[in-house]
């Protein structure tokens, strides 16, 4: 699919929710007062236009899309040739959800995570760091493809992209990383 500047597009990325079981004070997402979502409806709709398209990779964000799990599982059932990445603070992760990711076999996670605990809990909550290392723990048990997401900043840029930090992520499981670099705005 070619956009109206003559590039190429080769993935969606759609935002199934601005709800979330953290309250990050960072994420914009998460801020916002319109509570408004998408139904399952129209997400399905929308994967489907661009599907119908040729496009076969589909990026689920948030809020936390894993608040809506049956959704997101739904989508992978209607389009088995559609690969699905989900980001996610990896708290939603249990075992009954990766018995349904290894069962409809396209979908795969990025967790958040920024670093060591310190830097992790830091941005994220108190404890975060440690529910994210146990998701990674179920997710490499049960055989589920996963990664990380990292939002970098001078703070955290040494640590996340140390071959500690890496070797660590990779004996955890990860298979791929994504870095995404910080840029405040506003207040």
């Amino acid at each position: 699919m070619i956009d109206s500047y003559g590039r190429r597009i080769n993935y969606l990325r759609v935002s199934v929710t601005k709800r979330c079981n953290l309250n990050c004070s960072y994420c914009g997402a998460c801020n916002e007062k319109d509570d408004t979502e998408l139904t399952a409806e129209q997400i399905e709709k929308i994967v489907r236009a661009f599907a119908d398209c040729g496009i076969t990779k589909v990026r689920l964000t948030g809020g936390e899309p894993l608040i809506r799990k049956n959704d997101i599982i739904r989508l992978c059932e209607e389009y088995p040739d559609c690969g699905f990445l989900s980001y996610t603070n990896g708290h939603l992760v249990d075992e009954k959800f990766c018995d349904e990711m290894i069962r409809v076999g396209n979908i795969a996670l990025a967790l958040s995570i920024e670093g060591d605990e310190e830097s992790t809990d830091y941005r994220r909550g108190e404890g975060n760091y440690q529910k994210v290392i146990n998701s990674m723990k179920l997710l490499r048990s049960k055989g589920c493809l996963f990664g990380i997401s990292v939002c970098y900043t001078r703070a955290n840029v040494e640590k996340v992209t140390s071959d500690e930090f890496l070797d660590k992520m990779i004996d955890l499981g990860a298979k791929f990383a994504l870095y995404f670099n910080f840029m405040p705005v506003g207040h």
